[in-house]
C-alpha cells in the first residue's frame, strides 16, 4: 500500500500501533498523573480499556501536561516561524487547566523581565514579544493574576 497523505500516514501509524499494543490493552494498570489537569475518574478511565477512554479525554492526554507548556509551544513556533496559531488555540481553550499553565508560563516568561525581549529557541532565533505582548493584553479577564497582568501591562507600555 502507497501511503502519501500526511493523513493517510497517521491513520496508517495509528493502526499499526492498535494491531500492536492491542494484547495489551485489556490489561489493568495504574494511570498517574496531574490531578489539577485530571479528574480521578478521568485517570480511572485511561487506566480501563482503550475502546472505553472517551475521545475528549484521548485529545485532552495527547498534550502532555506533565511537561510545562513553553517546551513544546517554544519548538512548535521555532519550527513553523509563528506563535499565532497556537495562542489563538490556547485563547480559545477556557479549562481551569489550560488557565493554570498560561500563568505558569507567564511566571516563567516575567522573571527578568525576559517578557520585554523574549527569543525561542537553541539560538534564540525566534522573537517571540512581538506576537506574544500583544497577545496576552487581548486575553479575556480573569485569565491572568492580576500581578501578572500589572507586569505585562507595564512592559507593553515601556
Amino acid at each position: 500500500m502507497t501511503v502519501t497523505d500526511p493523513y493517510q500516514r497517521l491513520d496508517h501509524a495509528l493502526d499499526a500501533l492498535d494491531t500492536v499494543l492491542a494484547p495489551s490493552s485489556t490489561q489493568p494498570f495504574t494511570v498517574g498523573g496531574c490531578t489539577f489537569c485530571y479528574s480521578p475518574a478521568d485517570l480511572e478511565a485511561l487506566a480501563g480499556p482503550v475502546d472505553r477512554v472517551p475521545e475528549e479525554l484521548i485529545l485532552s492526554v495527547a498534550d502532555p501536561g506533565a511537561q510545562p507548556v513553553t517546551g513544546p509551544l517554544e519548538t512548535i513556533s521555532v519550527s513553523t516561524g509563528t506563535l499565532a496559531p497556537w495562542l489563538d488555540i490556547w485563547a480559545e481553550t477556557r479549562t481551569l487547566a489550560a488557565d493554570q499553565h498560561l500563568r505558569d508560563a507567564l511566571d516563567n516568561w516575567l522573571v527578568e523581565w525576559q517578557l520585554a525581549d523574549l527569543h525561542f529557541g537553541f539560538y534564540d532565533e525566534f522573537h517571540a514579544t512581538p506576537q506574544l505582548l500583544p497577545w496576552l493584553l487581548t486575553l479575556d479577564e480573569g485569565r491572568l493574576d492580576a500581578a501578572q497582568l500589572v507586569e505585562v501591562e507595564h512592559i507593553a507600555h515601556s
